[in-house]
């Protein structure tokens, strides 16, 4: 798409700000349409249909703008994207989590902070919606939060006599003395957490994610010109933060270590779990349906992820999902007032309430309902979420699950593999050219 004249960004300057009040009125937007007609708009994305389709039942028959949603396997969306855009078939916008947005940074429209206030945008969305924010305009608009949570069986914590969930990583020492089981060959038939290995635990990326980002560590650190990667850091008393997580992490599936726990010859963590033999899993807030369904006779609760017992850093992962603009559309501003809309206050909680999951917007989170006991839980570890900028979802999670395995086989030691990740990483930014976003 050329450069938009004047008048273009004072029509997409109005759409966007009528949009988020809730009061757009569409005028001749679609090609050769007039005033009344209704522009229609085409998504596709990583969301459940359910979400979207609670979002479009709040504003249809109200709005002027109609979108065609097409959910998407995160697998293959990507792709899919790149096809459909080079045959000129693709979508007029993308509704994706954080860490899949920046590896199609080149093909989105940066909405300018003279269309959409940048302190508006801080004043109206979360913190982690903040990586969606760069020096030539905005990368998407902030939909839905994610966040990773502490799953626990509330049968194994009683039996044991404890009545609380561990409130911190240190608690786990002594937890999986209490709780482990091994059977006479040394097996382990009951864990009390998985954590050291990488493949055969469901959210090890995100883990390892919310454990980095709790020590300090960006993991990929957004500065001026190109982001760099930063997972170890400064040195305290000899050991860097990004050493202390994965030492921590790695411990556990350290066969002769004293917190042995897990190791890859078990089932996926979330099925162990789902079986009654793991008392604690770290888990997504929209994966608390999937375990209900799958097994409807376990007892379990919810609630924030622990974090170290001497950092007063209390964040989780959140995999936040936004709304963005092609640049390739040819309804570019129906598309952003679109977009806009999906953002507005009662279109969001719709959606996020159908998604089971919390919404982005500060001014939902702040009233949790009442009669709604998982509501407070998501939307607490909502606030607290955070996200790092990830060159490529799929490549960098190649990269943590080598750094992981090189050191619990002895390869390397945590310092190194961590380095020799940073390295990695960087590679994978260098080869990104749209990951120069400034």
């Amino acid at each position: 798409m050329g450069k938009l004249s004047i008048f273009q960004m004072g029509v997409i300057g109005f759409f966007v700000l009528a949009a988020i009040a809730g009061v757009v009125a569409f005028g001749g937007l679609g090609a050769g349409g007039d005033s009344d007609s209704i522009v229609e708009v085409t998504a596709w994305g990583t969301v459940p249909n359910v979400a979207i389709s609670a979002a479009t039942k709040v504003f249809k028959s109200s709005e002027t703008v109609k979108i065609l949603y097409v959910e998407k396997d995160p697998r293959t969306i990507e792709s899919e994207l790149v096809e459909a855009l080079a045959s000129g078939r693709g979508p007029d916008m993308v509704i994706l989590p954080h860490d899949m947005l920046y590896g199609q940074m080149d093909r989105l429209f940066l909405i300018p902070y003279s269309s959409y206030d940048e302190r508006r945008f801080r004043d109206t969305f979360v913190q982690e919606g903040e990586l969606y924010l760069f020096q030539k305009g905005i990368a998407a608009l902030p939909l839905y939060i994610d966040p990773l949570l502490m799953f626990w069986n509330k049968d194994i914590f009683s039996e044991k006599g404890e009545a609380l969930p561990p409130a911190s990583w240190d608690d786990f020492i002594n937890l999986t003395k209490l709780i482990n089981v091994k059977d006479e060959r040394l097996n382990i038939t009951r864990s009390a957490i998985a954590l050291g290995e990488y493949g055969n635990i469901t959210n090890s990326k995100a883990i390892l994610s919310a454990m980095f980002l709790q020590a300090g560590m960006p993991v990929v650190a957004k500065t001026s010109g190109t982001p760099v990667p930063a997972i170890l850091g400064s040195a305290v008393n000899g050991v860097r933060p990004g050493e202390a997580v994965l030492n921590f992490y790695s411990q556990f599936a350290n066969p002769v270590g004293a917190v042995y726990s897990w190791n890859r010859a078990l089932p996926q963590d979330r099925l162990f779990f789902l079986s009654s033999n793991l008392a604690v899993y770290l888990g997504f807030a929209s994966e608390v349906s999937y375990l209900r369904e799958r097994n409807p006779h376990l007892n379990f609760d919810i609630t924030g992820l622990p974090r170290p017992r001497q950092s007063s850093n209390v964040v989780t992962f959140g995999k936040m999902y936004g709304v963005s603009v092609l640049k390739s559309s040819a309804k570019i501003n129906g598309a952003i007032a679109a977009a806009g809309i999906l953002t507005r206050s009662d279109v969001v909680k719709a959606a996020s309430a159908a998604a089971g999951i919390a919404p982005a917007r500060k001014d939902l989170l702040a009233a949790p309902a009442p009669d709604k006991p998982n509501e407070s839980v998501f939307f607490t570890a909502a606030i607290q979420s955070r996200g790092w900028l990830d060159p490529s979802q799929s490549l960098t999670d190649t990269v943590f699950q080598k750094m992981v395995e090189e050191v619990i086989s002895g390869k390397k030691k945590s310092r190194e593999a961590i380095s020799a990740a940073e390295a990695d990483i960087l590679e994978i930014i260098k080869k990104n050219k749209a990951f120069n976003t400034e």
